[in-house]
């Protein structure tokens, strides 16, 4: 019977980034030395957009007038912001980075708008926040809709500068709602909703052009580590789902119908004895490099599972493909659309 799986190792890079349960520190203190980032406003807020007022799950993100050192904590925020014009002081190092840590679409966007690469928010050991570090850049504002924040964590960003959580749980918000929400808080909301459209007539137009999709059933799922038995499959209320089902795929049943017992779960997981209870067209599989994939395929009962055996598999191995897949934006969709989509198409074509 499909449960959340406990011994199942995704794509470690992948999964720690979503789940890690960050340990708050001492924030450090006001007489510090502050940080020479110099914030870049390349737009200026629509007229009316402040004062701006936003609930979120621990509160109420209020602002007065548009920010300009603005801190981005979790994924793909630090590229609605820089879509909207206002480059951050710090971003997160992305997992998918250079040797910088940026990814290839935020770093475009931020030479395009002449601007200086921002501070990388340093990586403490255990996942915990540099409160120090955040202090000294003077934000503004810290935006964090799509994190993984604890409550404490927030009271003691709180401290430093407004602060936008999630709207209800941490990881859960997709990609429209994510643009149109960092949008209104940085007075942008008419810029934001033209990004969305943008983007979804680029997926739509892609998604045309290869009739195929439409009815095709995928899973999103990880690949069988080293001693496991489980293989976990991503639910529908993750945004690692949602361009998929923009592309005019349609989400396994099997997977939806199961997902619905674990409201609160990123994925779960199917024993591979079972495995065949999930049917799927396509199987797109995300793994760290291609010794994961000949690691899953060695396991016979996922071998021999349908679309594994008819070829039908798409294997995401290139981190920056998988960044922009997993946690896509208005600029890492665009970026992502001519390497991702040949791809699924020839799988479903085998």
């Amino acid at each position: 019977m499909p449960r959340p799986s406990l011994n199942f190792r995704p794509a470690a890079a992948l999964l720690a980034a979503l789940t890690l349960a960050l340990t708050a520190c001492a924030p450090g203190t006001a007489d510090e030395a502050p940080s020479e980032t110099t914030p870049v406003v390349v737009s200026e807020a629509e007229p009316g957009a402040f004062p701006v007022s936003i609930d979120h799950a621990f509160g109420t993100f209020e602002l007065d007038e548009a920010p300009e050192r603005v801190v981005t904590i979790g994924w793909a925020t630090e590229d609605i912001s820089a879509a909207l014009g206002v480059i951050p002081v710090a971003v997160p190092s992305s997992w998918a980075g250079d040797e910088d840590g940026f990814v290839p679409w935020f770093r475009d966007a931020v030479e395009s708008a002449g601007a200086p690469l921002p501070e990388t928010l340093t990586d403490l050991s255990g996942g915990e926040i540099d409160f120090e570090q955040i202090l000294s850049l003077r934000p503004d504002a810290i935006i964090a809709p799509f994190s993984g924040i604890t409550d404490t964590q927030y009271e003691r960003l709180q401290g430093i500068a407004p602060t936008l959580a999630y709207p209800e749980k941490p990881w859960y918000l997709d990609w429209q709602d994510h643009t149109e929400l960092v949008g209104k808080a940085l007075g942008r909301p008419a810029r934001a909703a033209e990004l969305v459209a943008d983007t979804q007539a680029a997926i739509a137009e892609r998604g045309a052009e290869h009739p195929e999709f439409n009815g095709a059933t995928f899973v999103y799922s990880t690949g069988v580590g080293e001693g496991t038995t489980d293989v976990g499959f991503y639910a529908p209320t993750t945004s690692l789902i949602g361009i998929i089902q923009d592309l005019g795929l349609t989400l396994s049943p099997e997977v939806v119908a199961e997902a619905k017992r674990f409201p609160d779960e990123i994925y779960f997981g199917v024993s591979l004895e079972e495995i065949d209870t999930v049917t799927a067209d396509v199987y797109l599989g995300l793994v760290n490099n291609q010794d994961e994939v000949d690691a899953s395929l060695a396991h016979t009962l996922f071998r021999n599972w349908q679309p594994i055996t008819n070829d039908h598999a798409v294997w995401l191995t290139d981190r920056e493909v998988s960044q922009a897949v997993a946690a896509p934006s208005v600029l890492s969709v665009p970026w992502v659309l001519d390497r991702f989509v040949p791809e699924l198409a020839d799988a479903l074509k085998k």
